[in-house]
């Protein structure tokens, strides 16, 4: 427990960090996200291993490496998307032509392109948008809060399980108190962000408890998606880059949902 504490706490210090570096330029937190992107391939590689060989694990790494240039020099996230369709093109011929290998290397690699390139990759276009900061912190508050405040209602109150069969620990009364802990970040971030002096795109504090609300019970199906596969991949944890939390993806299964939300939110309201 307190590993697991003390861990989180220089978690929480690594992002405050990498949000005030950002104030001075936003390449550091592109960079930041590129490297989260590589380790969380590199974790998912090797929870598919039985059917992501070297070849495809190196297409999968260099489709990371690619995609900050795509991004900045061919029109954003289409320029991401392109690569991500080429690279999928690419390794469908490898394994056409590898006897040795199946459709399921074709699957697993296309759900690694999505999950997590694809959809980690929305955190630069919400670092460059009009209203970045706002939006870093929904992802970065409403995901850590959800999980904290499902964990420790969790283990106050117990009671039913809410999906035994794919996360035993987790309990109807824990995703309940997931959903208050969501709801206060997003009203938090609200009432804080505008006297700091940033920008802040929602005119309604009723905008910030429905994106609160909605992203609390997002990055808990992000979290039970992430369980569900390593249930069925056989492996405990992700990585044990961080004592208690395992590794960057079992960090980042919850934020990597929320995150869509908040692309999600800012594209239909315009703010890209």
């Amino acid at each position: 427990m307190l590993k697991r504490i003390i861990t989180g706490l220089i978690l929480v210090a690594l992002i405050v960090g990498m949000l005030f570096l950002r104030t001075v330029d936003a390449i550091y937190f592109d960079a930041f996200v590129i490297i989260i992107m590589l380790v969380a391939v590199y974790e998912m590689c090797n929870a598919f291993k039985e059917n992501i060989d070297i070849v495809s694990k190196i297409f999968l790494l260099l489709t990371v490496g690619l995609t900050y240039p795509a991004y900045l020099f061919f029109n954003g996230l289409v320029g991401i998307l392109a690569l991500i369709l080429l690279m999928f093109t690419v390794n469908c011929c490898y394994v056409i032509f590898n006897s040795k290998l199946n459709s399921n290397t074709i699957k697993d690699f296309a759900l690694i392109l999505i999950y997590p390139i694809m959809l980690l990759s929305t955190l630069l276009v919400i670092n460059n948008s009009k209203y970045s900061l706002f939006g870093l912190l929904l992802v970065f508050a409403i995901a850590p809060m959800t999980d904290t405040f499902a964990y420790f209602t969790g283990r106050l109150i117990g009671g039913k399980k809410l999906c035994p069969n794919i996360s035993p620990n987790k309990t109807i009364a824990g995703a309940i108190g997931g959903l208050i802990g969501g709801i206060a970040a997003g009203i938090i971030i609200f009432y804080v962000i505008e006297p700091l002096g940033y920008l802040n795109p929602f005119t309604n504090i009723i905008w910030a408890i429905l994106v609160g609300l909605i992203g609390a019970v997002i990055s808990q199906l992000g979290d039970l998606t992430a369980s569900k596969i390593k249930r069925d991949t056989g492996i405990k944890d992700y990585g044990n880059i961080f004592l208690g939390h395992g590794g960057v993806m079992d960090r980042m299964d919850s934020i990597i949902f929320v995150t869509i939300l908040v692309f999600a939110v800012f594209l239909i309201g315009g703010f890209i």
